[in-house]
């Protein structure tokens, strides 16, 4: 891999969306992690591999409680304790 040619599309994308390429870079990164949606609550997505729950849609990370639980809602309107693990 050419680390210059690589830099270089970056700031091409950068400049084309006025984004950094610090930002594009998360941005990639984020596709490359694997979140898997919670079966019944649409709002909350968890990590395939840390178990880590956060909010879909401003993947704000929940944090648990001195047990390791977060409480979410469900489609029905039920609040869920989930065990996260990090």
């Amino acid at each position: 891999m050419n680390q210059v040619k690589l830099k270089n599309a970056l700031n091409e994308l950068g400049a084309e969306y006025n984004a950094s390429s610090n930002e594009l870079l998360k941005v990639l990164q984020s596709e490359v992690e694997q979140w898997i949606p919670i079966e019944d609550c649409p709002k909350y997505v968890k990590h395939s591999e840390t178990g880590v729950i956060r909010n879909r849609s401003t993947h704000r990370v929940l944090k648990p409680n001195n047990s390791g639980y977060v409480k979410i809602r469900n489609t029905r309107g039920e609040v869920i304790a989930m065990k996260q693990s990090e």
